[in-house]
């Protein structure tokens, strides 16, 4: 099971305008992700990768990984789009890029329980959020922080940070006299009589 935390901070001018060159770069290069998803009839991530991105990579001076995160968006996005049409829903052409959300991963953001780092094309900058209680409750279970997040910027020098939190380690829970499904029951006795 995965659980989304978001996080809504506010961060000072430097770093929002460092995080909006990103964003805008990030938004070119979806738009020419889709663009060429839509010529070359593809949804795969593979082969929109292998057709953008030299190019993409030479004319945005960007972290290299936002190039990848960007084609991974666009085949979603295609493939998203794709099925509305077969089912009559799309009113457009092409997909549009209305709203911006830049995916992150393991390469582009560092998480720790006092800051998070991002990588821009500054360089990195550091974020430092008020986790909100249940993040604590998760991280206190055993929940481990998943390799992706992504952010988005709204008004006022505002960053909206998502990231997914991994599955639960269930090796280090105990069973609990009051557990009353059958289907936790058998889960845990599972876990205690497992043979390797």
């Amino acid at each position: 099971m995965e659980r989304t935390v978001k996080l809504r901070v506010e961060v000072d001018h430097n770093t929002y305008s460092a995080l909006k060159e990103v964003e805008e770069e990030y938004r070119e290069v979806l738009e020419e992700a889709i663009n060429y998803g839509l010529v070359n009839k593809t949804t795969s991530f593979t082969r929109v990768k292998a057709g953008i991105y030299k190019a993409e990579r030479e004319k945005h001076k960007l972290p290299s990984h936002y190039v990848y995160t960007a084609c991974e968006d666009a085949s979603e996005r295609l493939d998203s789009f794709q099925k509305l049409k077969k089912r009559g829903r799309a009113y457009t052409d092409k997909p549009s890029v209305r709203r911006v959300t830049v995916h992150l991963d393991d390469h582009l953001w560092r998480f720790n329980l006092d800051k998070i780092s991002i990588s821009t094309k500054r360089g990195r900058v550091l974020i430092s959020p008020t986790f909100p209680k249940i993040l604590w409750r998760y991280y206190n279970k055993g929940w481990s922080i998943a390799s992706g997040a992504r952010f988005r910027l709204t008004k006022g020098n505002v960053v909206e940070l998502f990231f997914l939190r991994g599955t639960l380690n269930l090796t280090n829970l105990r069973v609990s006299s009051q557990l009353t499904s059958t289907r936790t029951r058998s889960l845990y006795w599972l876990m205690e009589n497992r043979s390797f």
